[in-house]
């Protein structure tokens, strides 16, 4: 393998093992490896770069003469307003709680990087790779020079070769400056468009040939660099046709849901026989700003054409650190599925990869949650349109007609069954917490489990019990809580819980505020107020836990804003509770959630009890000033008396402001509190002040209610 490490490795370590170069190449890969057989989530290493942490206000001064330098005089106003949003709107990205960084991922998809562009390193000097736990299939570039990658994209592809084609195409973007050119143009097309002469579809497609322009010109680029490397060059067109099949999952594989039947029942022949291929998506060449996928195969194809003869390799780094990586993004697919409640999703795909880890202890957890959920939600029975699936998304489409034959009784005897199928002394802990949940701990209704814990109750409902009691038989209760009790334990004692949850009235509540959101939009401008984002953040802040403090609560903030290079533990624990928040939210149920183990540390190392999310968005409202000029003209024609008012409507800036908060007791794991409220004023630092007491008061009443 050939590359600079390998150059200095001839020069200066020509009396080393070849063996030790071997590791400095894959150096970064080895610091951040994951044991795919004990996979837990995907997590940020190593210290925070100053992408994440810097405001985008100072990372806007830091690099705007450098980039207005470049650009024509008569652009540069263009140009500085996109800066502004470029950097504010990238910041909140990173900020989010859905990128990491030095992370498996990024650190291959950079060896790939550098092995692709070793003849031109002075293209990708600036280059920096994170990746996006999403299950969309992208990949885009910032202005400045951030590739984020997705891992729905990762978990799609086949081989390195299309990785390398995929990152040659994103950096053209940042190498000819085709964002920021993009923005300037369309910034053009509406300032010379008269309104009343120019249709919205002429200005769109003025819009949109020169986006695609762009697109097309990143292909041509990228595509001669990737054509001029040592890559399979057939891979560039294949990794242009993964794009067709973007809404459908990683793999069309057979669905057998014999693992998950209850015992004794066969599966209808109709659904076990089907098969369903996975259909293309439909591309057409209309108005959007990128190209139709036919249009840019075409392109390649006739690109490809110039080469004489499809050589090259599949991998130039490494092929088994490639499907580590792409077996990474898989879990983290199903990871996301199981946030976002896509049950039928999520036990089709870990069933998948259950063929290639087949004691993975990931994997065997999503499809108990899965099967968790369906019993509790209430969702089976429905339709299998309302998981919005299509026969067109291959074998997922069989899984999710399967999940709907079965009713929530039935749910729950099959998650319990299924525990019972994986127990092992090694996997107790495993399913222990789960166990209890569906056999004890959960109010559903009456006739699903075992949800009250005085014998009358359970003889009461013993005819709609039957099915269950059938299968979640003493064996499987004793043997999945070895060291607890008997199956009587579960019929007795009160929700584990419920006894964590005692305490004094007297004792102080702790509050985390994650991640307050304060921002300024302007409707006119449709842009962000940049200015000062950061000082009124702050003062935000200091609001909160002043607010906390006058009610008896301590209130610590945990932000990104705040980070320093050297809080990457800090930073992972935002991903872990943003993770939690997203599930939480889906779920009305009393449910742990899918990182509840990160959530329990969380709330031991930080000393906390409840977790808040609160905000402000602060909208100036745009006037049809002359629509509005012509019907206050004649109103003050005919009553000269509400010329004052009109004048004060028409000239003084109308602004709408919304304020949210949402809180989970984490002893609980419910969610307590949910409020937002819309108010036809400006957001200013009373205003702050004041709802954000009224909702800690509100909180503080329902926190000493439940005591």
């Amino acid at each position: 393998m050939r590359n600079g490490l390998t150059i200095l490795s001839n020069l200066y370590l020509g009396h080393m093992p070849r063996l030790f170069v071997t590791v400095l190449l894959f150096l970064p890969v080895l610091l951040c490896a994951q044991h795919l057989d004990d996979y837990s989530f995907l997590r940020s290493s190593g210290n925070i770069p100053p992408d994440f942490f810097k405001s985008a206000e100072k990372k806007f001064y830091d690099n705007r003469f450098r980039i207005l330098y470049n650009t024509k005089y008569k652009n540069r106003s263009q140009a500085e307003a996109y800066l502004r949003q470029s950097y504010f709107y990238v910041s909140e990205l990173l900020q989010s709680g859905v990128v990491v960084f030095n992370d498996p991922i990024s650190a291959y998809a950079k060896l790939v990087l550098n092995e692709l562009f070793k003849d031109s390193a002075h293209i990708i000097e600036n280059v920096r790779i994170y990746t996006v736990k999403s299950n969309q299939v992208n990949a885009y570039t910032s202005n400045d020079g951030i590739i984020f990658l997705t891992t729905g994209l990762i978990a799609k592809l086949e081989n390195e070769a299309q990785l390398a084609s995929i990152l040659a195409h994103e950096v053209t973007h940042h190498h000819k400056r085709h964002i920021i050119k993009g923005y300037i143009n369309t910034a053009k097309v509406n300032k010379k468009s008269n309104y009343n002469r120019t249709s919205i579809s002429d200005r769109l497609f003025a819009i949109s040939s020169y986006s695609r322009k762009l697109e097309f010109e990143a292909d041509s680029f990228g595509g001669t660099i990737f054509l001029n490397s040592r890559y399979k060059k057939s891979e560039m067109i294949s990794s242009l046709k993964l794009l067709t099949l973007y809404h459908t999952p990683f793999t069309n594989a057979d669905f057998d849901p014999s693992a998950l039947l209850p015992h004794g029942t066969k599966l209808d022949p109709a659904i076990s026989d089907s098969t369903y291929a996975l259909a293309p998506h439909i591309s057409t060449d209309g108005l959007g700003t990128h190209p139709s996928i036919d249009l840019r195969i075409a392109a390649a194809e006739r690109q490809s054409e110039r080469v004489q003869k499809d050589d090259g390799a599949y991998y130039l780094v490494s092929e088994s650190e490639f499907e580590k990586i792409r077996d990474i993004a898989r879990f983290e697919t199903i990871h996301i599925a199981l946030i976002k409640n896509r049950v039928a999703h999520c036990i089709y795909l870990s069933s998948y990869m259950l063929n290639k880890y087949p004691d993975n202890s990931f994997l065997h957890q999503s499809i108990m949650n899965a099967l968790y959920l369906r019993a509790t939600q209430g969702m089976a029975g429905s339709s299998v349109e309302n998981y919005n699936i299509g026969k067109d998304e291959g074998n997922v489409f069989k899984a999710a007609t399967f999940l709907s034959l079965y009713s929530r009784a039935q749910y729950n005897v099959m998650a319990l069954q299924y525990c019972e199928g994986i127990l092992a002394p090694g996997k107790l802990g495993l399913v222990r917490e789960l166990v209890l949940d569906l056999v004890a701990d959960h109010s559903i209704y009456p006739g699903d489990s075992l949800v009250q814990y005085q014998r009358e109750y359970i003889r009461k409902s013993s005819d709609q019990m039957a099915l269950l009691f059938k299968e979640a038989n003493e064996k499987l209760l004793t043997d999945a809580h070895i060291g607890v009790g008997d199956a009587g334990y579960f019929l007795q004692k009160k929700p584990k819980y419920k006894l964590f949850n005692k305490r004094k009235y007297d004792d102080p509540i702790n509050i985390l505020f994650v991640n307050p959101t304060l921002i300024d939009l302007d409707e006119r401008t449709m842009s962000v107020n940049v200015t000062g984002n950061q000082a009124r953040i702050t003062k935000f802040n200091e609001v909160l836990t002043k607010n906390s403090s006058i009610l008896g609560m301590k209130g610590i903030v945990l932000q990104a804003k705040n980070l320093t290079d050297t809080s990457t533990k800090a930073f992972n624990d935002l991903i872990a509770i943003n993770e939690w928040m997203r599930h939480m939210d889906r779920n009305l149920i009393r449910y742990n959630g899918v990182n509840y183990s990160d959530i329990q540390r969380i709330m031991k190392e930080y000393h906390v009890e409840i977790i808040c999310d609160v905000g402000f968005v602060s909208v100036r409202m745009d006037r049809p000033y002359l629509a509005k000029v012509v019907l206050y003209g004649g109103v003050n024609f005919l009553a000269p008396i509400f010329i004052p008012l009109c004048l004060y409507d028409l000239f003084v800036p109308n602004y709408v402001s919304y304020q949210f908060s949402r809180a989970f007791n984490l002893r609980t794991s419910k969610q307590i509190l949910w409020s937002e409220k819309f108010m036809r004023m400006k957001s200013h630092r009373t205003l702050h002040a004041s709802r954000t007491y009224h909702e800690l008061y509100k909180l503080r009443r329902k926190i000493t209610a439940e005591l």
